[in-house]
């Protein structure tokens, strides 16, 4: 996997954030098995979220997370079974820094579950939401 971007730091932060989370990531002369993960913005544990759901290859029928989306406002996550849910908004602000806000974290039963997003975080053109259920990771983009 070769990491580019506009600035060098992204690339080597999203390298060693990834690396802390168990994922390798090196630069490569052979393609194989190639992951596109067009990245939504440059907050390294979105981007990390992203990778982690793209190289997620467990069929639809055993994966926790059912269904997830964004509706006015609102989160909504549909689970399999019981986990620890962990529901996380990111949005860059007017000045390019990254605020983090955690909307769940507690263990829940299966079902649907919903979070309000708040309203900074509602307004912002740059915000997502990641999902983190048991070890299953889904990111999605607010707007």
């Amino acid at each position: 996997m070769l990491l580019i971007g506009k600035r060098a730091s992204v690339p080597r932060r999203l390298r060693a954030a990834l690396a802390a989370r168990g994922i390798t990531a090196d630069q490569m002369d052979t393609v194989s098995d190639i992951v596109f993960v067009d990245g939504y913005a440059p907050i390294i544990p979105l981007l990390v979220a992203q990778f982690e759901q793209a190289l997620d290859r467990r069929p639809l029928g055993q994966r926790t997370i059912m269904d997830a989306a964004v509706r006015d406002g609102i989160v909504d996550v549909e689970l399999r079974g019981p986990c620890r849910l962990r529901i996380t908004a990111y949005r860059r602000g007017a000045l390019n820094r990254t605020h983090e806000r955690t909307l769940v974290d507690r263990e829940v039963e299966p079902g649907t579950h919903s979070a309000a997003l708040g309203p900074r975080v509602t307004r912002s053109r740059n915000a997502f939401v990641v999902i983190r259920a048991g070890d299953e990771t889904a990111a999605l983009p607010v707007g």
